[in-house]
């Protein structure tokens, strides 16, 4: 009526509410998920940052810096801590991302609706032990139990992020069938059981060096200000502890990449053998097809990626014990502190993607359609 009016056309609505109705692509809602991860780990490094400042008073009350004053004072210790707490945001809302496309996700799966479900809740409590961990002021255990509680965060982050980039690939490419709403791997992804029972060994032992780690940072100098309790431990014996542990992963993890190289030689030679039985069927004079090409990415790329994701943790943790030596003869400094724990959340990623997709391949992505021929976030037209 309006517009009749004036003469003049008034904007649609529509757009804006078919935009909030749009699905989600599996690949771009695997874009999510590694936003959610990275954010995860990111605010790791700064959390270990407020510790080796000295900082983790500089707010002496929660959940405003405070009694008198949310924001902090322009006070270096303050500022530290206060902009760790404000990072936290952007973890809010990278989680609230996964959570929401993993409903808006065509097809939709029952596993990532949980996973992105399990960041909430590990979000909230990590929010809640945070809390505890200021009005105790800094007790080691509080302390302990806040860095454990995010690598079981980083667990949960990786593993979604492992399961929608897995299903995007497989229906990206057509090499196999997609993940069911189950997260179960295709066969062609499978590994044998002795494979499969040594990379769950190596998340294990993986996580007690985790633990044994927490132990020596307890026990250490670097409380996160003078004013907080130590573990009433030797550093030296929880510290030869965590490097027997430490070989003990480095080990397992060179025993894994050896089943899964020859994993790999065996499927390239399966492949071609395959090969060369369907180029005998194909007829003189007659084009190649299509289904050859997806043999390469198959045999070469999704075989071998196991084996390399198990030779970049080697790598990690040969680095890793570098560090921590150095750091325990130059008397743990607070830098090389930063560095170890930096790495020690990048293998731990690595060792949960390697237990949980032992040989998916980076293979390249195409564009996705939705089942129903509805328009989805992510897909060019």
């Amino acid at each position: 009526m309006l517009a009749a009016l004036t003469g003049r056309s008034q904007p649609d609505p529509t757009p804006a509410i078919s935009l909030y109705h749009r699905r989600v692509a599996p690949h771009a809602y695997a874009r999510l998920t590694r936003f959610a991860l990275w954010a995860l780990a990111a605010i790791v490094v700064t959390g270990v940052s407020v510790r080796l400042t000295g900082s983790g008073l500089g707010c002496e009350d929660w959940p405003a810096c405070s009694e008198d004053r949310f924001v902090a004072d322009l006070e270096y210790h303050a500022l530290v801590e206060f902009v760790n707490r404000l990072f936290t945001g952007v973890v809010a809302i990278a989680v609230m991302a996964a959570v929401l496309g993993s409903w808006r996700r065509r097809p939709r799966r029952t596993d990532l609706i949980l996973l992105s479900l399990g960041l909430v809740a590990g979000v909230l409590a990590q929010v809640g032990l945070g809390a505890l961990l200021v009005l105790s002021e800094l007790d080691p255990r509080f302390t302990m139990g806040h860095f454990l509680l995010s690598m079981v965060l980083l667990w949960n982050a990786a593993v979604l992020d492992v399961r929608a980039r897995r299903d995007a690939e497989a229906a990206a490419t057509g090499l196999g069938d997609p993940v069911g709403s189950t997260g179960s791997a295709p066969a062609a992804h499978r590994v044998d059981a002795t494979t499969r029972l040594l990379l769950w060994a190596v998340l294990a032992v993986g996580g007690a060096l985790l633990v044994t780690g927490t132990l020596v940072t307890g026990a250490g100098p670097h409380a996160g200000d003078s004013r907080a309790e130590r573990l009433p431990l030797l550093v030296r014996e929880v510290a030869r502890i965590h490097s027997i542990v430490a070989l003990c992963l480095l080990a397992l993890v060179v025993w894994a990449w050896w089943r899964l190289r020859g994993r790999a030689c065996e499927a390239v030679a399966r492949a071609a053998r395959e090969r060369s039985e369907q180029e005998r069927e194909i007829p003189p004079f007659d084009a190649k097809p299509p289904h050859l090409s997806a043999w390469r990415l198959r045999g070469r790329a999704d075989s071998r990626a196991g084996q390399v994701r198990m030779g970049r943790i080697a790598v990690l943790l040969v680095v890793q014990g570098a560090v921590g030596y150095l750091q325990y003869f130059t008397g743990v400094p607070a830098l090389l502190v930063g560095v170890h724990v930096t790495l020690a959340s990048i293998t731990w990623i690595e060792i949960v993607k390697a237990a949980h997709d032992p040989a998916t391949g980076a293979a390249a992505q195409l564009e996705p359609r939705s089942p129903d021929g509805a328009a989805m976030i992510g897909a060019r037209p």
